[in-house]
């Protein structure tokens, strides 16, 4: 590991020559896999300290985000500066490799300039997670919309709306004394996983619950022309109630309204697509200006309900149909 460290050394401190940066300056983020990736079969967490140390970016300065990736994936670092100049640099058989381009929104947001950063080293999937991840952090959006979207593997729609619906229950449905939420997912959404960050939830922990359904099947519930989202119930079980709401987001308009052709979120090929990212990295971009007002605009309460506490345990029970149950009170 330590030959592989010297070499991330070296391409690290080039890469600082050429966008005219050195290390705890100002403006400068890094993004990386090495959490999760590998540098020939090696893990690669080590160059974490590696790239904070020579860049003095950290977590901590809101400077050094991860993005999600599978284990065999060769480690990549993203370092870019406040101008949006970028270097991407990989490692690819046996020796890091790298690529420069602008990542600054006037440059990014236009296809064209998207499709021909991704014919490079970069490659579509990737720069949907370099490109996105990066466009958030210059809109200075919240931290933890950030980490959702590290976690998420780049930033989306859907990741916003699970911001929109943090918002919403904020203002709306505010825990109390002895609350806790429960999270319904069915089907799942992109937005789970930033839900699952602001809230401590997990399925593992019977915080949230996920639930294959199909479009014909909710159908038979819900008709609006929006995406439903989730079902967020508050649970007292000293006071022996329950309480919730469905939500749903329109992507639709949210398309429509950051100029993007929603079937282009569904191209041939998907991620390995450029128009894969660029739909999804726009659209974020525009939905992380807006504010509440404009945040709920894109929410709807699609039905509420209230009961006993036991009705949340009759909504979340394995096999069941939630939609059945909320919607036969």
């Amino acid at each position: 590991m330590d030959n592989f460290i010297k070499m991330a050394n070296k391409s690290i401190m080039e890469a600082l020559d050429k966008l005219g940066s050195k290390k705890g300056d100002s403006g400068m983020l890094v993004i990386t896999n090495a959490v999760y990736g590998q540098i020939d079969n090696n893990r690669s967490v080590p160059l974490i300290d590696t790239v904070s140390e020579l860049t003095g970016c950290t977590p901590g300065r809101g400077s050094l985000l991860g993005a999600l990736t599978d284990c065999d994936t060769p480690v990549w670092f993203s370092i870019r500066k406040n101008t949006g100049n970028t270097i991407f640099i990989k490692w690819e058989n046996t020796e890091f490799k790298s690529q420069i381009f602008d990542a600054s929104p006037a440059a990014l947001l236009e296809y064209e300039n998207w499709k021909n950063i991704a014919k490079g080293l970069i490659g579509p999937k990737t720069l949907n997670q370099v490109g996105s991840i990066g466009s958030l952090w210059f809109r200075k959006v919240p931290w933890y919309v950030l980490k959702g979207a590290e976690l998420h593997g780049g930033a989306c729609p859907g990741n916003f709306a699970g911001f929109f619906v943090h918002q919403y229950l904020e203002q709306n449905l505010p825990l109390g004394n002895s609350d806790h939420y429960l999270f319904v997912f069915a089907p799942p959404t992109c937005g789970m996983d930033i839900l699952q960050l602001i809230y401590a939830s997990s399925a593992g922990q019977k915080q949230m619950f996920s639930m294959q359904f199909g479009a014909d099947k909710l159908a038979d519930y819900i008709s609006e022309d929006v995406v439903t989202f989730a079902t967020v119930i508050r649970v007292n079980q000293v006071q022996d109630t329950c309480e919730g709401v469905i939500l749903g987001f329109d992507i639709k308009k949210a398309s429509r309204d950051a100029g993007v052709d929603f079937e282009t979120f569904f191209p041939m090929g998907l991620k390995s697509s450029p128009l894969f990212g660029f739909s999804r990295t726009k659209v974020s971009h525009y939905l992380a200006g807006l504010g509440f007002d404009e945040q709920m605009s894109y929410i709807s309460e699609l039905k509420k309900f209230a009961g006993k506490s036991s009705m949340a345990q009759q909504i979340t029970g394995a096999g069941s149909d939630p939609y059945k149950v909320i919607f036969s009170i």
